[in-house]
């Protein structure tokens, strides 16, 4: 009221009343109305060709979620994975599936079923390939190999007047029994001349012969019973240091899913999702207890899927599901 009624008027009193605008010409788009009314009937039908093209790439395009442009790549863990990427092994967009037996559970095998999953990976892909098979082929050659691996007569080492005396023995079967070969006949006229040499060297000489082919030989047959002397390898035979990437005790196994490529991360997501809840990103912590374990069950399928919201989430055991 007081600047209605007072401020107001004395300010127009002193400055003079308000100055009329003189009249602007406003650009008008009556032309281009126009225009669009007579060409309505090729107008309309592009306008929907293009909304539908929009519609469908809009279905295509989806939100980049590699978790390596979420973390630091310096970082150990993001090192790992960029060596498990240019190896094949995993992928950026790789989900694991939580699972208490190391060959997996009804959901693995619901998920590894799905046509946007590429493949599944469990520990016991790292154990030797047809076993059975290899096994029944050692076997196979130990039986031939019985004789020699395992002689039932041992022979006691002969003594150096009996070495002399059947390197003696083999120069003169040599020399009896010449060959007529004109490419083997200079060989083992060498030979038994070789061997006549050693026999009179004596004993030293022999034994330095011995060792220099019988020793090497052993060696190898004591090698060769302990490579058909093998069983079958199971998840607890692997290395600890191996082990101990998948599972420790009260820990839950991590069975690595890799996606199609080219595949709708939203719609890879959710069928994961519905075929198995318990399902995490890659280069994740296991959970250390049961507790732990049913968090990741809950919230770890939603960091493999929204990654990018994951990172708002004021829930722990979200945001604990994104860490390296």
């Amino acid at each position: 009221a007081l600047l209605t009624f007072w401020l107001l008027p004395a300010f127009f009193a002193v400055f003079g009343p308000p100055r009329r605008l003189r009249a602007v010409d406003v650009p008008s788009v009556d032309s281009w109305v126009a225009v669009l009314v007579r060409g309505r009937v090729v107008i309309l039908p592009a306008l929907v060709v293009l909304s539908l093209g929009a519609l469908y790439l809009d279905r295509q395009a989806y939100f980049d979620f590699s978790v390596l442009a979420l973390r630091d790549p310096g970082s150990e863990s993001m090192q790992t994975l960029r060596l498990l990427n240019e190896e094949g092994i995993v992928t950026d967009y790789s989900l694991a599936v939580l699972s208490t037996s190391p060959k997996g559970d009804e959901s693995l095998q619901r998920v590894a079923k799905l046509a946007v999953v590429k493949d599944v990976r469990n520990p016991v892909d790292y154990l030797p390939k047809e076993q059975a098979t290899k096994l029944a082929v050692l076997a196979d050659l130990s039986f031939m190999l019985e004789s020699a691996l395992d002689p039932a007569r041992t022979v006691e080492r002969p003594s150096d007047e009996e070495r002399a005396a059947e390197l003696r023995d083999l120069v003169a079967a040599i020399e009896a029994h010449p060959t007529q070969d004109e490419a083997y006949g200079p060989r083992f006229k060498r030979l038994s001349g070789l061997l006549a040499e050693l026999a009179e060297r004596g004993s030293g000489a022999i034994r330095g012969f011995e060792m220099g082919v019988i020793a090497d030989l052993e060696t190898e047959l004591d090698w060769l019973r302990r490579a058909v002397a093998v069983r079958a390898i199971d998840f607890d035979d692997l290395p600890d240091a191996l082990r101990a990437r998948f599972a420790q005790p009260e820990r839950a196994l991590p069975l690595p899913g890799t996606p199609q490529s080219g595949c709708q991360q939203g719609r890879k997501s959710a069928r994961i999702r519905r075929a198995s809840p318990c399902a995490v990103t890659p280069g994740y912590r296991p959970p250390r207890d049961r507790v732990g374990c049913r968090r990741y069950c809950r919230y770890g399928i939603h960091a493999g899927a929204d990654a990018c919201r994951n990172r708002d989430r004021a829930d722990p055991g979200s945001r604990a599901a994104q860490r390296p």
